[in-house]
Formats: C-alpha cells, structure tokens, sequence
C-alpha cells in the first residue's frame, strides 16, 4: 500500500491512514502479523528515512459469504430461451451459514430462488459450493439490456453481484 505525497518539514508529526486490502479467505487467524512502514523522501526512495513494524491482528468475519464464481449463459437471450446462471460460492466466515440463492432480472418479474443450504465454517471441508439457476424468458420480454442482480442470502446478510445482460 502507497500512500499519496505530502510535505513534512523537521520536528513536523504527519497522520497518514492507508487501507489495506485482504482478499477474502487468504487469512489464518493462528497466523502472526507484521505490517512494516517505511518512510522516504520523494524522488530519493533509495535512501531510507525511517521504518518501523507493529504486530497485528486480522480477524475473520463470522458471517460472510463470497461469490468465488459467477458465471451467465448465454451472454444475450431472446424470447423463449432460458437463462442459466452458475455461482461457486465460499463461507469465507467464522460460522456455518444456512444459506440460498437468487437470481432475479430487474424491472421484471422474472426470479429463480433455490432450496435453503448449508455451507462450513472457512476451516471445514464444505465452505464452497456451486449452485446453478434457472430463469425462463418468455417471448413477450422487450428487446432491452437488463441486469441480472444475483444474491446469497444468509444470516439477515447477503453477497449480491450483478451482471448486464441483453
């Protein structure tokens, strides 16, 4: 992580917050943490100015599940033609999760949900899954460019992802 210039004059102080980023299921929490932080002037990064290093902590969600896959055929339909969507999904939390899946076209009434399943805690053998839906396109749809919002739902949380589609 970088962060953006600033000026620092001698005897100055200078807060500076930085994200960073932590993909989802890359995280042992048993694991030990330590974020270095180095400080040099612009145009002179070969000459250090300071550094130092703290320990961290990074702490899984207990609830969170994440599209790991989401994939849409065909990419264009057309009247009386089915939608088929396929989603690997990945309990990247703390829990077990009691979890479905829904895909639904908006601005219509157009919707598949599945039965209700179950995915491991991230540290079990079944924390990922891949489900597939069906959504049936009748003839009369208009011609138009859509959004297909697909979503897992679980623990009064849920993942949604959306996609155009034509």
């Amino acid at each position: 992580v970088k962060s953006d210039k600033f000026d620092l004059n001698d005897d100055d102080d200078e807060d500076i917050n930085l994200e960073l980023e932590i993909p989802d299921g890359e995280i042992d929490e048993d694991n030990e943490f330590i974020l270095f932080v180095k400080a040099f002037e612009s145009g002179n990064e070969e000459n250090q100015c300071d550094e130092d290093s703290i320990d961290i902590d990074i702490e899984r969600e207990k609830d969170k599940v994440v599209f790991d896959e989401l994939n849409i055929s065909p990419d264009a339909i057309s009247c009386d033609r089915n939608l088929r969507i396929k989603a690997v999904l990945n309990n990247v939390g703390k829990k077990d999760e009691e979890v479905y899946l829904q895909g639904r076209i908006l601005n219509t009434n157009l919707i598949s949900k599945s039965e209700i399943f179950t995915l491991d805690d991230f540290n079990e053998d079944e924390h990922e899954i891949t489900k597939e839906l069906n959504i049936n396109v009748p003839e009369n749809i208009k011609d138009g460019k859509y959004i297909l919002e697909v979503g897992a739902f679980f623990s009064d949380k849920n993942t949604i992802e959306n996609k155009e589609i034509i």
